[in-house]
């Protein structure tokens, strides 16, 4: 018993070390845990497809899945699978709706942003959740 209770006096200093996000980079974090919904729900989408013969590429943008998928499929698989396609379209509008929003804090409260924006697929998403800039 002792042995637990000096392992845990061991770890005092180490949990008081811990230092939290701000708000805003917390914020953030929950925006990338939406696209992870939405990354989710593509590959449902992609292994329903494939159970059923259909194969999709995996290079398919994620705002354009959603329309190629249409593209590809026949109607009747279309029409099995519209409430999942409904669903990602939804997504995509809303991750749209939380960028713009998104978009001026990331620029005009952390200037350094600019330099790494120039990296393609660095955005202000990605770099409002970075600790280092927060």
């Amino acid at each position: 018993m002792r042995r637990c209770w000096r392992g845990l006096a061991g770890l005092i200093p180490v949990l008081s070390a811990i230092q939290h996000r701000s708000e805003e980079p917390q914020r953030a974090l929950v925006r990338l845990k939406v696209r992870e919904v939405r990354v989710n729900q593509i590959n449902t989408l992609r292994f329903v497809l494939k159970s059923l013969g259909s194969f999709i590429q995996r290079s398919i943008e994620a705002t354009a899945f959603t329309r190629k998928v249409r593209t590809l499929l026949s109607a009747a698989d279309v029409a099995l699978v519209a409430e999942l396609l409904e669903a990602i379209d939804q997504l995509n509008a809303k991750l749209e709706q939380l960028d713009l929003e998104l978009e001026p804090p990331g620029t005009d409260r952390y200037p350094a942003t600019q330099h790494s924006r120039q990296v393609a697929g660095v955005g202000p998403l990605l770099l409002c959740a970075d600790d280092r800039i927060a």
